[in-house]
């Protein structure tokens, strides 16, 4: 079995640079037959490539990484990137956080459960007898919207929602204005326990959903503009709200309609994406977490639709080309780079799989330091030293 760690996908879409990062791919020797034998697209983008080793991260979040920013040094809350993407605009120097709408059960157990379209309308309403001069909230999507502290920056400690394992009443707030966090949730029981929702919910045999839980704040702050910065028209496109909100937060344009492609499997985004010749930036998740059969059967469907829809049409269009292929595994996120020019002769002498980590010829960067370096030129592997 190989180690559960996050797999993630990134695409910069329009003709000419392609970029794309898929980590997870390359993690350990277990998961060469994931890699071999690879699609006909991404063997031949293989054979005409230089290659480059992801350095060791020691960061646990390799988000930040996509977008050029170093994970060590920034950090952007799980509150702030959902504000974001949920156009929830709060003054700079108040507090985000994601607000998760669950179900509690007579012994404070939390879980989480999908409201329908009719109960989330209802929200905007159960906010408002919430709302006091300190606390505002936000519609997000499903079960998870927002909510901002007005007051600005406070030594508070909240427990993430999956981290509850036991009643509820166990993991409150605790630190600064604690007391307005508790009655926040209490109150937020109060009023959902005896509303419309929860009357046809019992009355249907279904969990209630009675409760919000604040949790993964974070100060809002300006961030880097990336398109300023590197003076492309970057879109970014998402399947998950998280990734939206930060490219949101540096600068880049999201559809008016990001929902559309929230939690929809990465190679079914893949295929919706491709017509979509004006997007610069692609940002996937959905696949698999784990490496058992089907998780690695899950990959090579991946990898097979990134090719069809992406790089084999790439290498038909005639003219020149330029992609960076990166594949960053593992819980430090190591793993394996390249460059390919469809203009170049055949580069590519070693075998692409992650025996060429242990390759002292091969130059060593990290994810971020890659990212951003294609963004500014495209030049990063002009030479196998370089």
């Amino acid at each position: 079995m190989l180690p559960a760690v996050p797999w993630y996908t990134m695409g910069v879409v329009a003709g000419s640079p392609l970029i794309v990062v898929l980590p997870g791919i390359v993690a350990g020797p277990e998961l060469e037959s994931a890699l071999q034998p690879l699609p006909a697209g991404l063997a031949k983008a293989a054979s005409l490539s230089r290659l480059v080793r992801l350095a060791p991260s020691e960061s646990g979040d390799p988000f930040l990484a996509f977008f050029g920013q170093d994970p060590d040094e920034l950090s952007f809350s799980v509150g702030t990137a959902l504000a974001s993407a949920f156009r929830f605009d709060s003054p700079s120097g108040s507090l985000a956080f994601a607000l998760s709408w669950v179900s509690v059960d007579e012994e404070g157990l939390v879980s989480r459960q999908e409201p329908s379209a009719e109960e989330i309308a209802s929200l905007p309403s159960v906010f408002q007898r919430l709302s006091t001069p300190t606390f505002a909230f936000g519609l997000g999507h499903r079960s998870t919207h927002v909510m901002a502290d007005l007051g600005g920056e406070c030594d508070l400690r909240t427990t993430p929602l999956h981290e509850i394992d036991a009643r509820y009443e166990d993991h409150l707030p605790l630190g600064d204005r604690e007391k307005n966090y508790r009655q926040l949730i209490d109150d937020s029981r109060n009023i959902l326990e005896d509303h419309e929702i929860n009357r046809r919910r019992r009355g249907e045999g279904l969990p209630l959903l009675n409760l919000f839980w604040p949790w993964g704040g974070g100060i809002v702050q300006d961030h880097d503009n990336l398109v300023l910065r590197t003076g492309l028209p970057l879109t970014a496109i998402s399947n998950n709200p998280l990734l939206t909100g930060m490219a949101r937060g540096y600068g880049m344009s999201i559809p008016k309609r990001p929902q559309d492609w929230w939690g929809v499997d990465a190679a079914d985004c893949l295929t919706r994406v491709a017509p979509l010749t004006g997007a610069r930036l692609v940002l996937l998740t959905g696949l698999p977490k784990n490496r058992d059969e089907s998780g690695v059967e899950r990959a090579v469907f991946t990898l097979e639709k990134l090719s069809q829809e992406l790089i084999d049409p790439a290498l038909e269009r005639g003219e020149e080309s330029d992609m960076t292929l990166l594949f960053p595994g593992g819980q430090d996120h190591r793993g394996l780079g390249l460059r390919f020019r469809s203009s170049d002769p055949a580069q590519q002498t070693m075998p692409f799989d992650e025996r060429i980590l242990d390759e002292p010829g091969v130059p060593e960067r990290r994810l971020h330091e890659v990212v951003r370096h294609v963004f500014a030129s495209l030049s990063l592997f002009a030479s196998p030293t370089g």
